[in-house]
């Protein structure tokens, strides 16, 4: 069986969730025994260079067609796939083999999927994998920026590849329930997951001098604003030994806010860890005492979740950050939920004095149920 999976973004050194999911998609169907590349067109120059993508369009295209492009160059990449024919011929010539499945993660790239099954590979079937509702996060992403053509616009792209594909590959229940809503086909669900924290990598000497916890994400907008919100005003809920890491890129926006320079008790509480090698991070993930994750908004479920999940440890979040593994969601598991500042800075003070977490092993194996090999069994399905 081949697979092309196309995307606008690449699978490697992945800085979001997205780019850990569909990396690990195309790990599951080459362990079937399917041949499967991702290509696409990067929709931003923080991605790498990649040989099987276009590389991102140039400024003047994007604003050719939209002049305010933030929060939709990927709407605007899926938009140029088709109407700019360079952009188009070199993405088809990304293609190197004839493929029986061509499947699209989110929408962006749906109607290229179309066109090249239209022209080029009339037998191959269409799978759209949908990562969220894409026209409710887009919508609450541009709420400070409303743009209703735009929006309209995504809510028919999404909505023409949901009726279109002959599979919707949802990750939660809620989001099986809007594509079931339109759609009569094979909608399945398969869920996000986490890998094995089997780094090798022990803490520096500098970190593992203190208990800490652990907030960690991309520049994902949710990612900053619920950090703020959820940390606003007075920061107590660390003594002086006890610290708060954030890493990843989010790390970069915090440190650099106003709102984080003018509050010097969150600021001396915490210690700005940037983007890190995988292994490090993953190191981080262990050790923390607490993962934090304090998303307010976003659509879909948090990759965050599952790997805090997987690692063991106790988590706080929000009742967004636990979407879709409602399941776990129990103190006696180690699971803390608070949607307002005040109780989540009191539960993070509370956690931050409990002995380390020690699940049964009941509680051990059913959290073992992330694992990314049983989230997408499901997949297997498609390649009957």
């Amino acid at each position: 069986m081949n697979i092309i999976i196309l995307s606008t973004y690449p699978e490697t050194n992945a800085v979001n969730g997205g780019q850990a999911r569909i990396a690990q998609i195309k790990r599951f169907y080459q362990n079937q025994g399917c041949k499967a590349e991702i290509i696409g067109i990067s929709a931003s120059l923080d991605y790498p260079l990649n040989k099987n993508f276009v590389p991102t369009p140039s400024h003047e295209k994007f604003t050719k067609l939209y002049k305010d492009t933030e929060s939709i160059q990927d709407f605007i990449v899926g938009e140029l796939s088709l109407s700019d024919s360079s952009i188009r011929q070199q993405l088809i010539k990304k293609i190197t083999y004839t493929p029986n499945i061509i499947q699209v993660e989110h929408p962006w790239l749906f109607k290229f999927a179309q066109y090249i099954k239209d022209n080029l590979y009339k037998d191959a079937k269409l799978v759209y994998s949908s990562h969220n509702i894409e026209s409710k996060l887009k919508a609450s992403l541009l709420k400070h920026n409303p743009r209703r053509l735009i929006l309209n616009k995504i809510n028919q792209i999404e909505l023409n590849a949901i009726k279109n594909a002959d599979y919707v590959i949802t990750v939660s229940k809620d989001n099986k329930n809007y594509a079931d809503q339109y759609s009569k086909k094979n909608t399945l669900i398969a869920p996000n997951g986490a890998s094995l924290n089997d780094t090798k990598e022990n803490l520096s000497s500098s970190i593992s001098s203190f208990r800490y916890c652990l907030f960690f994400g991309s520049k994902y907008q949710p990612n900053i604003d619920g950090f703020f919100e959820m940390f606003d005003g007075v920061f107590g809920s660390l003594p002086p030994d006890q610290k708060l890491l954030i890493a990843g890129d989010v790390s970069y926006a915090i440190a650099t806010d106003k709102r984080y320079v003018s509050n010097p008790n969150l600021a001396n509480r915490s210690v700005i860890m940037g983007r890190l090698p995988r292994d490090q991070l993953s190191s981080l993930i262990r050790f923390a005492h607490c993962i934090v994750i304090p998303i307010k908004e976003g659509d879909g479920t948090s990759l965050k979740t599952a790997e805090a999940l997987l690692s063991g440890n106790y988590i706080l979040t929000t009742t967004i950050g636990i979407r879709g593994f409602e399941v776990y969601s129990n103190e006696k598991n180690g699971v803390f939920i608070a949607d307002n500042s005040i109780g989540f800075k009191k539960n993070l003070q509370r956690i931050m004095q409990l002995k380390p977490l020690a699940l049964s092993s009941h509680d051990q194996g059913q959290r073992g149920k992330i694992l990314w090999d049983n989230c997408l069994l499901p997949l297997k399905k498609i390649l009957q």
